[in-house]
């Protein structure tokens, strides 16, 4: 636990501010869509796994946390890609009314942002 309070004391304020800022737009921008996975989707009886995804995530984050906190952040242009891909499919999916291209949307929007900053 020292290690790992160690670890947040060793991150820049500005990198607070962009996680902040990041999670907050992705909040207001995919909250219909996010709202009717968890309300809509999850409560059918075939996805009713689904809520348990988050808590093994952050469960595979937390035992891999050495390994992830060794790796120098590499910033990269290529993250781009996917980000804009996740955007093309915000926007088809927000033109069309599909969730699941939106559910889409986010991952690849999430991953363009990780590999564009890590």
């Amino acid at each position: 636990m020292i290690d790992f309070l160690r670890v947040l004391k060793g991150i820049k304020p500005a990198s607070w501010i962009k996680f902040s800022l990041y999670g907050i737009l992705i909040g207001a921008i995919y909250h219909s869509a996010i709202r009717y996975l968890i309300l809509k989707d999850w409560a059918r009886e075939d996805y009713s796994y689904s809520y348990l995804i988050p808590i093994v995530i952050f469960y595979i984050i937390w035992e891999k946390r050495e390994a992830l906190v060794a790796i120098p952040p590499t910033p990269s242009r290529l993250g781009l890609a996917p980000f804009i891909f996740g955007l093309f499919l915000y926007w088809l999916g927000e033109l069309g009314g599909e969730f699941f291209t939106l559910y889409i949307s986010l991952w690849f929007v999430l991953i363009g942002l990780l590999w564009m900053h890590m």
